[in-house]
């Protein structure tokens, strides 16, 4: 009996040309934006609607439910700088052992050029929150050079990207 199906794409902007090889030491740099759905989608599914979805633009929005609670600014994008993201594309290396593989798995379904949406589980994503503060670690000590703080991984999510081989 196969597994239960945890992660779902879709493609909001095609990419072009053929599905590259992601063979180990390729490596993908890309920005994403992480979101969190605000609605529980073991009972009704991801949502359709970028509205349904907590992000960094859209913090000043009320809940659905009307009550105009606040929402968390938790979320990452690469095109934000800190302490709302990173500030630049992130780069993937395949091959490597990362904290988040369900991140490598999305790149290598990408085209170049392509942003696509990946709806994931969050049976997927547990090492999730470790591996964000690592990042805007990372983010903060190129910012304030004084206030270093020991990291020692790297791992990223999806939005476009392009590639290399190293």
């Amino acid at each position: 009996m196969p597994g239960r199906i945890t992660t779902f794409k879709k493609v909001l902007s095609a990419g072009r040309g053929k599905l590259p090889d992601f063979r180990t030491g390729t490596k993908a740099i890309f920005h994403y934006e992480t979101l969190k759905p605000l609605v529980n989608v073991d009972k009704e599914g991801f949502p359709d609607a970028r509205d349904c979805y907590e992000s960094i633009d859209n913090t000043r929005k009320p809940y659905p439910d009307g009550y105009g609670k606040p929402l968390e600014l938790s979320i990452d994008n690469t095109r934000k700088p800190y302490p709302d993201g990173y500030g630049k594309p992130l780069e993937l290396v395949f091959g490597k052992k990362f904290q988040l593989p369900v991140f490598e798995n999305c790149l290598q379904t990408m085209l170049v050029d392509e942003i696509s949406q990946f709806d994931i589980a969050a049976s997927e994503l547990y090492p999730y929150p470790s591996v964000s503060q690592k990042l805007r670690d990372i983010s903060k000590d190129a910012i304030h050079p004084g206030s270093e703080t020991h990291h020692h991984t790297h791992c990223a999510a999806t939005a476009n990207f392009t590639y290399v081989y190293v």
